[in-house]
């Protein structure tokens, strides 16, 4: 009997942390089913409200390459075919949550220093290295 062929997800995200996100909803979002570029709004929600659980104030960016088996996804929704179903699409999002929250749970509450003020407090001048004043 032959293997059943494997259903995978592979791509780019923003890393989290400190204006790492991007600020409109779509802008950088894209996903690719099969190598065909696609909509895939619950997968969209999914990335967002991961991201949100560790990032408020903005979206992730990121390329999604969703490779599945054919009778699996069904692309003939919409003359441009940009609309699909999947089938157990809800197990493929689930997997696709816990992979992006392990992913980015660990910078939760973290802090990164900045280097341009990490720069400006080692040029802090004390009140005797001060130059002196104009009168």
């Amino acid at each position: 009997a032959e293997e059943a062929p494997a259903s995978t997800i592979r791509g780019f995200v923003s890393k989290c942390g400190l204006r790492q996100g991007r600020s409109s909803d779509s802008e950088r979002q894209l996903f690719f089913l099969n190598g065909r570029p696609v909509d895939l709004p619950r997968f969209t929600k999914a990335l967002n409200e991961a991201w949100r659980s560790v990032e408020a104030k903005s979206r992730p960016a990121c390329v999604l390459l969703l490779s599945l088996p054919s009778h699996l996804v069904d692309v003939n929704l919409s003359p441009d075919k940009r609309e699909a179903c999947i089938v157990r699409e809800g197990a493929l999002i689930a997997s696709l949550s816990t992979h992006l929250l392990r992913l980015w749970e660990p910078t939760r509450s973290q802090f990164e220093s900045n280097a341009c003020m990490e720069t400006q407090l080692q040029l802090e001048l004390r009140p005797s290295q001060q130059p002196p004043s104009q009168a």
